[in-house]
């Protein structure tokens, strides 16, 4: 199960890395069509996604090989992942059928097809996906396993599990805070 969850956190975590040569090119395609686009969101964008990416990343590896801080991060990073899927996912439910009428008439298909697309995608990654990693890693037997394989501690053990998530978060808020307020690039 181990094994299995790691190799999916490193599929997530190479899909994010995948993201960022897509969002570079779709920017620069998107700026030459409409200017003034602000660099600053491709550039908060590209970072969270090398983020998100490295961070799965090492979770999966971490994880395949049974480590003891890896289960604790990785269930740290589902709750946030579920919460911010969830709400996504919801306020994406309810907001496309509001915004359709503004889409160009004549395709129909085209948008129910794009919002179905959309909700399914958005319900499997980000809800499906981080709920199934707190099912399995709240586990007694995944907590037993990881205890049992790696006895020695690691520096998030003695951070409490709801604590945890707000040393990197407060980082990657306030570099993101500094790319979006800083001088013009």
């Amino acid at each position: 199960g181990l094994g299995l969850c790691g190799v999916v956190g490193l599929a997530v975590g190479l899909l994010c890395v995948l993201f960022v040569p897509r969002m570079s090119i779709g920017f620069f395609v998107s700026s030459s069509k409409t200017p003034g686009l602000p660099v600053r969101q491709m550039i908060v964008s590209v970072f969270m996604y090398l983020i998100g990416g490295a961070l799965l990343t090492t979770l999966g590896i971490g994880s395949m090989k049974a480590r003891r801080w890896a289960r604790d991060l990785s269930l740290v990073v589902a709750w946030f992942w579920l919460i911010v899927g969830g709400i996504a996912t919801l306020t994406m439910i309810f907001m496309v059928p509001r915004l359709m009428p503004t889409m160009p008439a004549g395709q129909e298909g085209v948008r129910t097809a794009v919002m179905t697309c959309m909700a399914v995608f958005g319900g499997l990654f980000g809800v499906l996906v981080p709920a199934a990693m707190i099912l399995f890693y709240r586990s007694p037997h995944v907590r037993a396993t990881v205890l049992a394989l790696a006895p020695h501690h690691r520096w998030p053990e003695p951070i409490p599990l709801p604590v945890l998530p707000f040393h990197p978060w407060h980082f990657v808020r306030a570099v993101a805070s500094r790319v979006l307020s800083g001088p013009p690039l």
